[in-house]
C-alpha cells in the first residue's frame, strides 16, 4: 500500500470515529432530556474534550497529507473535504453539549408534557449526520442529495414542536422557563441538521468538484 493510501485510510477512520462520537453525544443528550437523567447529561459534557482532541488530530493529518504527500486531484478533494468536515462535526458535538446542559436545567424543574415529535426530530438529525458521513466516505452522491432533502422534515418538526411549546406557555405561565429550555433544545437539533446538510455539500464537492453551497441545489 502506498504511504498516501495509508494516511487517507487513517483520515477516513478518524472522521468516522469523530462522527460516531458526535452522534452518540446527540443520542445521550436527548435521552438525558427525555429520561431526566443527570448522569447522562454529565457524560455528554465530559466526552466533548475527546471530540476536540480528535478534531486536532484530523487537522494535523490532513495538513500533513496536503503538504508532504502532494495528493492528486481526487485524493486532494477528499482531504480538503475531511479538513472542512471535522470542524462541522465539532460544532455538532457542541450543540449536543448544549442540549445536555439544558437537560440539567430541566431536571431541576417539574416535568413538562411529553412531545410526541421530539424523539422523531432527534432520531432524524442523528440519521442525517450518519448518512451525510456515509455519503462523504463512500462517494455516494445520491445519498448526499437524499440527506439534504431530509432537512425539510426536520424543519417541519421544528415548527410543529415550536408551536406546541408556545401554546403550552401561553396557556400556563408557570411553564415558561421549562418551555424556553425546550425551545433551545429544538433549535440545537435544527442546527445539527443544517450541519449535516453542510457535510453533504462537501460530499458533492468531493465527488463532482462543484460547490453547491448557497445555490438552489443545496436548499
Amino acid at each position: 500500500m502506498r504511504i498516501i493510501e495509508s494516511d487517507l485510510n487513517k483520515l477516513r477512520d478518524k472522521i468516522l470515529m469523530m462522527g460516531g462520537m458526535a452522534e452518540s453525544s446527540i443520542a445521550y443528550a436527548m435521552q438525558a432530556v427525555l429520561d431526566r437523567d443527570r448522569a447522562l447529561s454529565e457524560q455528554v459534557i465530559a466526552a466533548d474534550d475527546a471530540i476536540d482532541r480528535l478534531e486536532n488530530e484530523i487537522d494535523k493529518l490532513a495538513t500533513d497529507i496536503m503538504v508532504l504527500r502532494q495528493p492528486a486531484a481526487g485524493d486532494l478533494r477528499f482531504t480538503v473535504a475531511i479538513l472542512h468536515t471535522a470542524p462541522i462535526i465539532e460544532r455538532i458535538a457542541d450543540h449536543a453539549v448544549n442540549i445536555a446542559k439544558h437537560a440539567r436545567m430541566l431536571i431541576e424543574e417539574p416535568p413538562l408534557s411529553p412531545y410526541i415529535n421530539l424523539p422523531r426530530m432527534s432520531d432524524l438529525t442523528q440519521k442525517m449526520l450518519r448518512d451525510s458521513l456515509s455519503a462523504l466516505i463512500s462517494g455516494d452522491i445520491e445519498q448526499a442529495r437524499r440527506t439534504i432533502k431530509d432537512d425539510d422534515e426536520v424543519d417541519d418538526l421544528f415548527h410543529s414542536i415550536h408551536d406546541e411549546i408556545l401554546e403550552i406557555m401561553q396557556h400556563d405561565s408557570s411553564t415558561v422557563k421549562r418551555g424556553t429550555e425546550f425551545l433551545f433544545i429544538i433549535k440545537h437539533l435544527e442546527r445539527i441538521a443544517d450541519y449535516a446538510t453542510n457535510i453533504c455539500e462537501m460530499a458533492i464537492y468531493m465527488i463532482e468538484g462543484r460547490i453547491i453551497k448557497h445555490t438552489q441545489e443545496a436548499s
